[in-house]
Formats: C-alpha cells, structure tokens, sequence
C-alpha cells in the first residue's frame, strides 16, 4: 500500500498540474454542483474563478473553499474577496495547491476589476503564478454577462496572453480558452449552460429555489466524447451570517481519486447583508 501511495504522489501532480492554469476548474461547491454552469451567475467573490463579471453584485464578500482530490493528495484552497464603489467592482483572490509528503506547492495570485451597468457586466482578472516548479507566469481573463429580461448570456475568455517559465527555462505558451454560456431565471429556478469552445467542456446546471434561504441544485458536466460526473448539492443562505454550499458528486468509475472524495463544502459572506 505504501508503495502504491508513493506512485500515486508521483503521477497525480504530474496528472493535476500538467495544465497548470486550470487546476480546479470547479473550486466551489456550488460550482460542481451546477455542473460548472455559474459563468452567467452573479455569484459573487467565487466568480473570480469562472466568470470576473460576475462579481459585480451587492456590495462584496469573502469566500472560502478547500478541495481535496485523489485521496486527499492534491489539496487546493481559493480564498477570494471583492468590494465596490458605485457600479465598479473590486476583487482580489489567492489559491494554493500542493501535495502531501511532497514539497510541490504552486501559488496563484488574482486581481480582479469589474462594471456594471443596467443590463450588461463586464470584467477582468490578471493572474500571477509561482510554485516549486515555476518560475513566473501571468494569464489574462476576460467576461461578460448580458440579461434580456429573464435570460442571461455570458462570454468569457480565459488564458488570454497566458505563458509560464518553467524552473527548466522552458516557456509555454496556453491558447485562450473561449467559453460561452446561457441561462434562464425567475423566482423558483435558475437554469444555466455553458460550453468551451476550445477544450470541449461543457455542463449544465440547475438551482431551484424552495424558500429565500434554501435551495437545492443538481448539474452535469463533462468533456464532449468523454463521460462526465453528476452532482448534487443544497445552498443554505445566511446560515450565522454566510451562504453554505454543499455538493456531492456522482463521478466516472475510472476517476479513481475524485470518486472517493465526492464531497465539496465551500462557504462565503456578504457584506451587502
């Protein structure tokens, strides 16, 4: 067994951190539980991750998650905070992923700025990256969010001028990744939908609203071709003072790790009460 582990801190970094711009593409519970469908989501400082127009709602927050994958190996946190004056909207954002009994860490640092208007958001994030094995590196992501009436549609482009130096001097160059998405929302349900253009990732998601502070949701995600995981989730609103997110996911058998680590729990606060 102590061997197999041994193999295991081996690969799965390799596995994890081989696109190192992505390596949580869901770092929310709330994210996995839509099935990575919250890119046309006011949601808030967890919108750094998918969507920067997406923070420009209420008057900013925190929010927290930590993630466990392959048997606890590779542990990620995301820890992101956004605030406002008027309709511009300011975010910050720090996550670090590591693997246990190993000394590989890797940092990622956000900056994030975003405006709203009547129907239209639009923002940005700039990020920075460094870790064990990386000298430097920076990506750009760009988004959108547009609602007419009860519908929504988001454009985001993520890894746009995105490189890294490598410790072995070695620089690679990442294509932006084009995402669109759609959705439909009214009092009791909140539908959404998105696709990458470039990687052939999709999910869709759906949220329905039982009372003001609680609703449950349940989403499908995967890659074109390939089969994908469903989960399901609650979000429990102002719960002593933040939302709490809980996902379970239903995942690919050949998944090893990430099928026997199916829980996320992440939480956030808003200073907009």
């Amino acid at each position: 067994m102590k061997g197999l582990i041994i193999v295991l801190l081996f690969l799965f970094p390799v596995l994890a951190f081989s696109d190192v711009l992505d390596t949580i593409d869901n770092p929310s519970a709330f994210g996995m539980m839509m099935g990575g469908a919250i890119y046309t989501i006011y949601a808030g400082p967890q919108s750094i991750a998918y969507n920067p127009a997406g923070i420009a709602t209420d008057n900013g927050g925190l929010f927290f998650s930590h993630v466990e994958h392959y048997l606890g190996i590779i542990r990620n946190d995301f820890l992101s905070a956004t605030t406002n004056f008027g309709n511009l909207y300011f975010g910050g954002a720090f996550q670090t992923t590591r693997a246990i009994d190993t000394d590989y860490t890797q940092y990622r640092f956000y900056g994030s700025l975003a405006y709203r208007m009547d129907s239209l958001s639009v923002g940005g994030n700039v990020s920075a990256f460094y870790g064990t094995d990386i000298v430097n590196g920076f990506s750009v992501d760009l988004g959108s969010i547009f609602k007419l009436q009860n519908f929504k549609f988001a454009i985001t482009l993520k890894n746009a001028l995105a490189n890294i130096t490598w410790v072995s001097s070695t620089v690679q160059y990442y294509p932006v990744e084009i995402i669109l998405g759609a959705g439909y929302e009214n009092s009791s349900i909140n539908l959404n939908a998105f696709g990458n253009m470039t990687s052939g990732e999709y999910g869709i998601g759906l949220q329905y609203f039982i009372t003001k502070y609680f609703s449950l949701c349940a989403g499908y995600g995967g890659t074109f071709g390939q089969t994908g995981s469903f989960s399901i989730g609650t979000v429990i609103n102002n719960y002593l003072g933040f939302d709490l997110f809980i996902s379970y996911t239903f995942l690919n058998a050949m998944n090893f790790g990430q099928s026997l680590s199916p829980f996320t729990v992440s939480m956030s606060s808003n200073f907009g009460g």
